[in-house]
């Protein structure tokens, strides 16, 4: 176990505790705050806050290929430490509020229906040299969310315990924004996880979803997965991103209830919450993707 030892250790180890109480699991950020520490130790020993040289070091400790959320992630982290010591200490180091790096913005891809079947076909066909365990897995993700609308992410860390067959239902923790919720599933997608779950047949694994037996899915598998079934399926280019199935999750739900004449208006309200969106204005976005649902619903959403 890892011991701070820097003189802003006191701090750290309050701050995270801090986390800890209000129900935050708080992993990421720990790992984070244990290489800050390291960094304080060795080259800012004297220092009991965050200061400004600190601040600067701290956003030069990345590759110049790290990711702005990344890099975002580590700002955070320090913003909020520093607002933590600033309770008794006024004179730490306030990182500035634009720190942040702009993310790039990518246009969404919904995925049609032709091209989903074209890929599923050459998805259930993959062959990798992670096994049969890997192919299976893969097959299994992408149809949750394609079914769900899941992040990307979220499957990646379903643990064994959040898949409820009783009820059909699993159960996401610490979430985009540390909110948990719950997903009920189809009567088809239950099947599809319970036959699943069989196959593995390893019920002392940590993660829902594994290859060999107890490895962890990461989301960058499924990356060059979902890159490499959409050129072997010869589909449009460029490919789409694996975060599009939940766009076209949400999209299609849209439109399906429209088709059937109902309450779209209300019926998006639940859906925010059942993708775990932050807010409505983030659900009421996906109609500005699809003309048909935001001519008509425009004015309901001015209002």
């Amino acid at each position: 176990m890892y011991e701070f030892k820097s003189k802003l250790s006191k701090y750290i180890k309050d701050f995270i505790e801090l986390k800890h109480n209000l129900g935050y699991s708080y992993k990421t950020q720990e790992q984070l705050l244990k290489i800050l520490d390291k960094i304080c130790l060795e080259e800012f020993s004297e220092c009991e806050i965050l200061t400004k040289e600190i601040y600067e070091r701290w956003m030069c400790y990345g590759s110049n290929s790290e990711k702005p959320e990344t890099k975002n992630k580590r700002i955070s982290v320090m913003r909020e430490l520093a607002k933590f010591i600033r309770l008794k200490r006024k004179d730490c180091f306030m990182p500035p509020d634009d720190s942040f790096v702009r993310k790039i913005k990518f246009t969404p891809n919904i995925i049609s229906i032709d091209n989903t079947e074209k890929f599923f076909y050459e998805l259930d066909s993959l062959k990798s040299k992670n096994g049969e365990q890997f192919e299976v897995s893969m097959s299994v993700i992408f149809r949750l969310l394609y079914g769900t609308g899941m992040r990307p992410g979220e499957p990646c860390r379903l643990l064994l315990k959040d898949v409820d067959f009783n009820e059909n239902k699993i159960f996401i923790n610490e979430s985009k924004g540390h909110r948990n919720r719950i997903v009920p599933l189809s009567e088809e997608l239950a099947n599809i996880l319970k036959k699943y779950n069989s196959y593995i047949s390893n019920d002392k694994r940590q993660f829902f979803f594994v290859y060999d037996n107890d490895k962890q899915i990461k989301t960058s598998m499924m990356a060059k997965v979902m890159h490499k079934v959409w050129d072997i399926a010869k589909l449009p280019q460029p490919s789409p991103r694996v975060y599009d199935w939940r766009h076209t999750f949400v999209s299609n739900r849209l439109l399906l209830w429209q088709q059937n004449s109902e309450n779209v208006y209300l019926n998006t309200r639940y859906l925010s919450i059942f993708v775990g969106h932050e807010s409505f204005e983030d659900t009421y976005y996906y109609f500005s993707l699809t003309p048909e649902l935001f001519s008509t619903y425009k004015s309901a959403f001015d209002r």
